[in-house]
């Protein structure tokens, strides 16, 4: 804030005398304490295991089984922090984890990631504050479905960022790196080998075919879902999208051949492969398990 000069007034204090307002933000760098998060930082699952601390316990499957003793969902590691430095009106912008080799003459910082998603989330209302019926709220709160697509973009941000080393890549399993999934999850440059290498050890069933038209939709509903933990025996649906196979089959060299993907599903989620008439074609259909 600027000022300008004033004669016969109190110097700071006179309102009339602002020359201008600028506003600004301030960025911080705020310490998580080992005891917040358990330790366990050299082990590979340790980003996905701090991010679902971030996302807090409201995404997991067994919240809603004691429904009427909950409190409102929170983000329970950041709410942690308000004991730390982290203000109510602060706006978490990225979770940051890095070392600092002191070996050599000067200090070396070495970043091991920079997680966006994990405490990033879109503008919403809050959860009721009720004290009567803050969880029943909570269960229709616009909130849950902003963290849900928090834990898509995070995963997908996480799985990214592991592919750019291809022969690292090769030995990361859900299990391995990823205690817990979003519902749904995209898995790009992925067929069924790939597939079979990362979900070793769980319980899948597929890749079945849906219709591109169904991608979105499929994701949409997933928000609210709640979080798959790779290391229970709960079923995983594989879907392939019938057109993305169709015109991966032209020409290496045609610019209009797509990159292949697959999508995995929670299997609590309705089932999408059923084969329905004038809507799939008969080669990229399925045996309907319903009705």
């Amino acid at each position: 804030m600027g000022r300008a000069q004033v004669n016969g007034l109190p110097g700071d204090s006179s309102a009339c005398n602002v020359d201008r307002d600028v506003s600004t933000v301030s960025f911080r760098l705020l310490e998580i304490r080992p005891h917040l998060y358990g330790g366990m930082f050299q082990n590979p699952s340790f980003r996905n295991s701090v991010a679902y601390q971030c996302f807090g316990s409201g995404v997991l499957p067994n919240w809603p089984v004691n429904l009427g003793a909950r409190t409102r969902r929170d983000d329970d590691l950041l709410a942690r922090m308000r004991d730390y430095g982290l203000a109510a009106d602060d706006v978490p912008l990225a979770l940051v984890a890095f070392m600092i080799d002191s070996s050599a003459l000067t200090d070396i910082l070495d970043i091991r990631f920079l997680d966006m998603w994990a405490v990033r989330r879109p503008c919403v209302l809050p959860d009721s504050q009720s004290l009567v019926s803050a969880a029943f709220a909570s269960l229709a709160a616009p909130r849950r479905g902003a963290a849900g697509r928090a834990m898509f973009e995070q995963f997908q941000d996480h799985l990214a960022k592991l592919r750019e080393d291809s022969a690292a890549f090769a030995s990361v399993t859900a299990r391995s790196h990823f205690p817990q999934l979003p519902p749904v999850g995209v898995l790009p440059g992925m067929d069924e080998a790939g597939a079979t290498k990362f979900f070793e050890g769980m319980t899948y069933r597929g890749p079945v075919h849906i219709n591109a038209a169904q991608v979105e939709p499929l994701v949409r509903e997933s928000l609210t879902a709640p979080a798959i933990r790779s290391g229970s025996n709960e079923v995983i649906w594989l879907y392939a999208v019938a057109e993305n196979l169709i015109d991966g089959a032209k020409a290496s060299g045609d610019p209009e051949r797509p990159d292949p993907y697959l999508i995995f599903a929670a299997g609590n989620l309705p089932y999408r492969a059923d084969a329905c008439f004038n809507l799939h074609r008969w080669n990229y259909a399925n045996f309907a398990l319903a009705g």
